[in-house]
């Protein structure tokens, strides 16, 4: 089970500040298969281009990955949450 989608993205009512939010617990795949095939594949179905996408994740391996394919990406921790990073863009 994963907790994201019934707690956090509710809770911090996250669908108001993005277009798609893609949980990879539902996709069947891990963010950094095929060098981040997960996140090319969600920039070409919406068509744009993966300079002007964000990934939030507490995984530096992920967002390693995400960045090297061009987006921005933001680690998440505990002194560094979800939430004051969404205060600091929006």
């Amino acid at each position: 089970m994963d907790s994201f989608s019934r707690f956090t993205q509710p809770a911090l009512v996250l669908d108001k500040y993005f277009d798609h939010i893609s949980n990879s617990f539902h996709e069947g795949m891990h963010k950094t298969d095929n060098n981040g095939e997960l996140f090319r594949k969600y920039a070409d179905r919406y068509g744009v281009s993966i300079i002007d996408c964000m990934v939030f994740d507490d995984s530096k391996n992920v967002n390693k990955v995400f960045s090297a394919l061009g987006g921005s990406a933001y680690l998440i921790t505990k002194e560094d949450n979800l939430a004051s990073r969404l205060e600091l863009l929006f």
